[in-house]
């Protein structure tokens, strides 16, 4: 799968919607483990790498950079530009999701 997609494992409640390439998660995307968590954030080779937000189901947030899966701290001059865009991927996200529901 290339460009914009979503996956949903069934047996395990798990979605992800976001871009792909070759197969790979691969830029911005969410990733939903059931109603537990979701990371809203960036990815690369199926990994999740760059700024995101990890979002708990109490909408408690943790903001961070990832990389190759792990979380790293370093400072950003453009970090609140670029959750700025996250946050907004993300609200437009859920609200395509819910107008799926009515």
């Amino acid at each position: 799968m290339n460009g914009l997609g979503q996956m949903i494992w069934f047996d395990s409640g798990k979605m992800y919607y976001g871009n792909y390439v070759n197969n790979k998660k691969n830029g911005l995307g969410i990733f939903f483990w059931g109603l537990n968590k979701k990371w809203a954030g960036y990815w690369k080779d199926g990994l999740r790498d760059g700024p995101g937000i990890l979002i708990f189901s109490d909408n408690t947030q943790e903001r961070g950079i990832w990389d190759k899966g792990e979380k790293i701290d370093i400072s950003d001059q453009n970090k609140d530009q670029i959750y700025k865009e996250i946050e907004e991927f993300y609200q437009k996200t859920l609200s395509e999701f819910n107008s799926f529901e009515k």
